[in-house]
């Protein structure tokens, strides 16, 4: 795949989100919005988990008329396509993801969740089985669905997955400066192994305060992917 972004806003303690409650937190600034909302307007999809949907009900549309038009004469759909991933199938149709924007749906999943999924979700999204559910499976599955610039947003288990097998081109990393305090609160990464330590590590290609928001700018120059 030509280009594969991955964002992310944590706080200084490494969470992305506060414990469950009725609204998400706010880690990104008015600022740092913008110019993440600009960034994942010029891919070709967008990708989140399953878990994000249920948590945060996100929309992921492009309601911005300027990015609307950009993408336009770029010769993009008005729309970035959303992509999500789930191996429970446990989706509702109803969510923003599904009901928000005229954009292509589309969920990949495992064999063995295809026929309940294609039973509640059919005429939300399109289904397409992936055999193995990694990070170079799910680029590849995309790819050849002719999607040829990615952006992923999370939640925790999808990041820990593309950023632990190196799967990525760029990680645009937005650090909020206040704590969370609260270890049940969802973390940026979940243990793993990367690829990307300390023998390995990754180039800082700028640092911008933006709103009192921290962005830092990292490229991957070991991916190999095109």
């Amino acid at each position: 795949m030509k280009f594969i972004q991955i964002s992310a806003a944590m706080s200084l303690d490494g969470h992305i989100d506060g414990v469950q409650s009725a609204s998400r937190l706010r880690l990104s600034s008015d600022e740092d919005l913008q110019d993440m909302y600009a960034s994942r307007a010029l891919c070709d999809a967008i990708l989140v988990g399953a878990n994000t949907i249920r948590r945060d009900n996100p929309s992921l549309s492009c309601h911005l008329p300027d990015l609307i038009t950009l993408r336009e004469l770029r010769g993009q759909p008005p729309e970035p396509i959303k992509v999500t991933i789930t191996r429970s199938g446990n989706l509702d149709a109803n969510s923003e993801f599904f009901a928000r924007g005229n954009g292509e749906k589309i969920i990949l999943c495992p064999m063995h969740s295809t026929i309940s999924i294609n039973k509640q979700l059919a005429y939300a999204a399109k289904t397409i089985m992936v055999k193995d559910m990694n990070a170079t499976n799910i680029v590849a599955t995309l790819e050849k669905y002719g999607i040829k610039s990615l952006f992923v947003e999370g939640g925790t288990s999808v990041l820990t997955m593309f950023l632990s097998e190196g799967v990525f081109h760029r990680l645009r990393l937005a650090i909020a400066p206040f704590f969370v305090g609260n270890s049940e609160a969802p973390s940026f990464l979940d243990d793993a192994m990367f690829k990307n330590n300390e023998k390995n590590r990754l180039r800082i290609a700028a640092v911008r305060n933006l709103g009192n928001t921290a962005v830092l700018d990292i490229v991957n120059d070991s991916y190999a992917g095109k």
